[in-house]
């Protein structure tokens, strides 16, 4: 008897050992698996970013492709207000990041003296959308405004309707456009010297979203003479062509419109908008971030990047 509870403890021994062992084996490599799923490699740089305090959707789309670069190669960005009633522009020559992007959309005399700053300190920096003068070059990324413009002027011509009044809507929802409007104009001028006299009115929008709807009625109603109107912001082009669908004045003025996305693109197969301007602000915020890299870690980048402007017509759909 005695025998046997003695066999009967040394099995029961054996097994609590066997799952003491197992418990201690998978909680060593439930560890190390968890280890193997987080990136513990350091951050090659740390960049600061200065875009405008603004929701647009613009802007988004630029912080996505800069995260997308960031992500590629192994940076890390920190995003501040480029605003310079804000102390996070006010702070940016004494701060310590390994490279600077500013998105500027004027020639700011607070803004000119922080980028001024970093050179001096011969920390890299390079701008976006809107260049700076400065003493010393700053490498620019972005759409040749001019040639936004240009791209305007020839979805006109290619219309083949007879020109009488040009509207252009700026939006304080993408300020740097507003900026270069000079270029912009000087743009569809020479792409229209050919054309019969026609005259080039100018509008904006605030950040109300519904600016553009309350413009829209405002051309119907008191200018007769517009054919066409020219935008520069994403959401103004779906409030404005939304608004003509409900007065039902679709064909009434064409609209060329300004950006990427789903909706516009079914207003353009319906023929709501005439076409729309692509600049893809993605594109601009990994370039910003590939250039930056590249002038951190040799000391060279290209003096600018032209990332290109796309026309979407039904055509191209």
């Amino acid at each position: 008897m005695k025998r046997l509870i003695y066999i009967g403890l040394t099995i029961f021994g054996l097994l609590s050992l066997a799952a003491l062992s197992i418990s201690i084996y998978l909680m060593i490599n439930l560890d190390s698996l968890g280890t193997k799923n987080v990136d513990s490699a350091t951050p090659t740089y740390l960049f600061a970013f200065y875009v405008p305090p603004t929701s647009s959707r613009y802007f988004l789309e630029i912080k996505k492709g800069a995260e997308l670069a960031a992500k590629e190669y192994n940076v890390m960005l920190s995003f501040h207000s480029i605003d310079p009633k804000d102390n996070e522009i006010q702070q940016a020559g004494i701060s310590d990041y390994n490279g600077y992007i500013f998105c500027p959309y004027n020639e700011e005399t607070t803004l000119i003296s922080q980028v001024v700053k970093i050179q001096s300190a011969k920390r890299p920096v390079i701008v976006i959308n809107h260049s700076l003068k400065t003493e010393k070059p700053v490498p620019f990324i972005g759409a040749n405004n001019y040639d936004i413009g240009k791209k305007m002027a020839h979805v006109i011509k290619k219309n083949e309707k007879t020109v009488r009044q040009i509207a252009i809507v700026y939006s304080q929802k993408n300020p740097w456009i507003y900026a270069d409007r000079e270029l912009i104009e000087l743009g569809i001028q020479n792409e229209l010297q050919d054309t019969a006299s026609y005259s080039l009115l100018r509008f904006e929008t605030s950040l109300n979203p519904l600016d553009a709807e309350a413009l829209i009625y405002k051309i119907i109603k008191f200018y007769p003479d517009i054919n066409y109107v020219l935008f520069t912001d994403l959401n103004d082009t779906i409030a404005a062509a939304q608004a003509l669908i409900d007065i039902n004045e679709v064909g009434r003025v064409q609209l060329v419109g300004f950006g990427n996305d789903k909706v516009i693109k079914d207003y353009i197969r319906k023929g709501v908008l005439t076409a729309s301007i692509l600049i893809s602000p993605d594109k601009i915020g990994y370039q910003a971030v590939k250039s930056l890299v590249e002038l951190a870690d040799s000391g060279f980048t290209s003096a600018a990047v032209d990332t290109g402007i796309e026309i979407i017509e039904k055509d191209t759909l």
